[in-house]
């Protein structure tokens, strides 16, 4: 059977057609004004797709549909026959099919390009990113295919399975799962309101995979520059105070750029609003194509240049896209994002938090969320969380983030005394540790009061001062 002008709307009713003209009938309407304007059949033909399930168009409704709209039955007979021939799909029929999908494919693809090309006459990078922004609806007996375990490629498999990149270090993350780390193929959030140590969280962590051998990438989006990065990547490497890190960057320099940091580092620095999602993935892919990269970070999602006409629609689209770099390239990926203003100064965050769409949950496989007490006058404290693991469990874990910008897992007594406490300082990582050890090794321990802690300040700053005038003083 060959498929013409004459019976090309008919064979829009074979079960591979139908859906696909019925998810995009709008832009079939724009397609065919021409055909549709001195056609009155083909206008009743995409009304019936429009409006009907294909299970529910038998050749009664068809004919019934047609004489109500003043067709005689020697017009409709011949309708119907070519309509019940395609829809019952002999193998004739079947061979035209992928003929006529492409088509209805190519007329869908053609109004959008129009409409963009329209809309965005003078700005070609506004024109590709509406292109690239369309979703053609196909039918999902085109997409879905099924198969034996037999006939499943077990090496192509084996290369898809989650593999441990690198271990954090923070147990909250590495206890999560089975493997002990972070894995890859895996699309991470990490959600913390401003102030929290979300950049500091994922600097430490590309840290980490730098130790581990990967290449990792970071892109940040917004207000942290160049310089800022050496003195902080340094000092988390190093545990070194931040305020040291800034005062000794000279040494900051030569360290980040000698050794694993160096070599397997790849920085992308630029302003908020100026990349799309898209562009982004494209950078990513065109490094890769220099580098074996195995970790991305993205810091963060609100700062990327909007591309839907909603946040939700925003948030959904960022994330699906950044998924196909999980699942298509294997990477581990980590997304920066802010929860909901309310959020900001929870001591706890949930699920729930993620702010502008809740889409970016539903693509996530693990999220981990940062929460904070607000103590201005003291060490930032408050609880880690993985709260969604694909492949594992969720977890929770009182922290202090130490004056070099780590994030260090704490006890209870360890917590209750710094939580809230206004020692007019932010404690180093040894004093962190040496207090945890301490309050582990006592069962008895008691959290100590602010006066205490203020007294073991003044008696450490005047040691400060003594090894400052005695360098070999301990």
């Amino acid at each position: 059977m060959q498929v013409d002008k004459s019976n090309f709307f008919h064979s829009f009713f074979h079960s591979r057609v139908f859906g696909e003209v019925k998810a995009n009938i709008r832009y079939f309407y724009l397609y065919n004004k021409e055909a549709l304007s001195d056609n009155k059949a083909n206008n009743i033909i995409l009304n019936i797709i429009e409006n009907n399930i294909i299970t529910d168009v038998t050749e009664g409704f068809i004919r019934t549909k047609f004489q109500s709209e003043g067709f005689i039955d020697s017009e409709i007979d011949p309708i119907i026959e070519n309509i019940i021939e395609f829809k019952v799909g002999e193998s004739s029929v079947d061979k035209v099919i992928d003929e006529v999908l492409k088509s209805v494919r190519k007329s869908v693809y053609k109004v959008y390009i129009d409409r963009a090309l329209k809309e965005h006459k003078t700005d070609p990078v506004a024109f590709m990113e509406a292109c690239r922004a369309f979703h053609y609806a196909g039918s999902i007996s085109d997409k879905i295919k099924f198969e034996q375990f037999s006939e499943m490629n077990i090496d192509e498999i084996a290369q898809k399975e989650l593999k441990l990149l690198f271990q954090t270090g923070l147990s909250f993350i590495d206890r999560s799962n089975a493997l002990g780390g972070v894995v890859s193929g895996q699309l991470y959030q990490i959600v913390g309101g401003p102030g929290s140590g979300k950049s500091l969280l994922m600097e430490y962590l590309s840290v980490k995979s730098c130790e581990a051998k990967n290449h990792t990438a970071y892109i940040a989006l917004g207000d942290l520059d160049r310089g800022a990065f050496i003195t902080r990547m340094y000092a988390l490497a190093t545990n070194t105070s931040l305020m040291d890190a800034i005062l000794e960057q000279d040494v900051a320099y030569d360290y980040v750029s000698k050794g694993d940091i160096d070599k397997y580092f790849h920085l992308a620095v630029l302003p908020s609003k100026e990349a799309t999602i898209y562009e982004v993935i494209d950078s990513i892919r065109d490094l890769m194509r220099k580098y074996p990269i195995k970790v991305v970070f993205i810091d963060y999602d609100a700062n990327l240049r909007q591309v839907a006409g909603s946040m939700y629609e925003e948030g959904d689209i960022t994330y699906a896209e950044t998924s196909r770099l999980t699942l298509e390239d294997g990477l581990a990926v980590f997304f920066g994002s802010q929860p909901k203003i309310n959020f900001w100064n929870e001591e706890l965050l949930d699920m729930t938090s993620a702010n502008e769409s809740s889409r970016k949950q539903q693509h996530v496989a693990v999220m981990v969320t940062i929460g904070k007490v607000l103590n201005k006058d003291g060490t930032p404290a408050g609880k880690l969380a993985v709260v969604k693991d694909r492949v594992g469990k969720e977890t929770e874990q009182k922290y202090l983030r130490c004056d070099s910008g780590r994030f260090v897992e704490v006890d209870g007594v360890t917590y209750a005394t710094y939580r809230d406490a206004k020692i007019g300082r932010v404690l180093s990582y040894q004093e962190i540790v040496d207090e945890v050890r301490y309050n582990v090794g006592n069962p008895d321990a008691k959290p100590k009061d602010e006066k205490e802690l203020i007294k073991s300040k003044e008696e450490q700053n005047a040691l400060n001062l003594l090894a400052k005038e005695i360098p070999d003083a301990k």
